[in-house]
């Protein structure tokens, strides 16, 4: 049986790791207006992916972020493209590329009600966002918390200590001891998220705002009100 191991994207030379990410005339294109060239000769003569690595993770912050949110789309792109879509020029490329590693940059150093450091991993993040949304809780008076999130891993990991040895397990401590000390009860619970809509809103609009902006109403936020009525409109139908 023969297969095709043709570059998907340009149709020229035998697909690998090399190829794909450094070497393909359109993703070259790419590394090139985002002023990544030096960057792209290094990562071309590289002889393994270990390597790869290895010089990434000695770029400076913003450079590395660039060149992995670089790689992260451009793989996306070839599994589009492989799939029957359309491959979207380089300019719309780069300029997705670009605000995404600017918000994940400030997603590393700030969050909410205070600063966050480097995060290593998702579940670390939401652990972050969990503690300082139960920090605002504390702090207005809250006794009694229920905590939704979308992610299964957290919500299990809340119950027992089953991820004590894991990256964010630290935190997760700091989270458990947290929720302990200042409240009366409080449960964290899986909701998915297609019936989280408010949280997602709110999430998103507090990601438009500046990092030193405290978010507060007088009574409900328009956007909650009408997330709200819409989720009741479709239980009703």
């Amino acid at each position: 049986m023969e297969f095709d191991t043709k570059c998907v994207l340009c149709s020229r030379l035998t697909e690998d790791g090399g190829h794909l990410f450094f070497k393909c005339k359109h993703v070259r294109k790419i590394w090139e207006s985002m002023q990544l060239e030096d960057q792209r000769r290094v990562l071309e003569g590289c002889c393994s992916s270990e390597e790869v690595t290895q010089q990434i993770m000695q770029m400076k912050e913003e450079i590395q972020m660039k060149a992995i949110v670089l790689l992260w789309h451009w793989w996306n792109e070839r599994n589009r493209v492989r799939e029957g879509d359309k491959r979207r020029e380089a300019h719309d490329l780069v300029y997705v590329i670009e605000k995404n590693a600017v918000e994940f940059l400030r997603l590393g150093s700030s969050s909410g009600a205070g600063n966050l450091t480097r995060l290593t991993n998702a579940l670390q993040a939401e652990v972050r966002a969990c503690l300082n949304g139960a920090k605002a809780a504390a702090k207005q008076g809250v006794g009694r918390v229920i905590m939704e999130k979308d992610s299964m891993v957290l919500a299990q990991a809340m119950k027992d200590n089953s991820y004590r040895l894991a990256t964010a397990g630290g935190d997760i401590l700091e989270l458990k001891n947290f929720l302990n000390e200042n409240f009366i009860s409080c449960n964290v619970a899986f909701v998915p998220r297609s019936c989280n809509k408010v949280a997602h809103a709110l999430a998103a609009l507090g990601r438009m705002c500046p990092p030193e902006i405290d978010l507060a109403w007088n009574g409900s936020s328009s956007v909650v009100e009408e997330l709200v009525a819409s989720d009741n409109a479709e239980s009703i139908s």
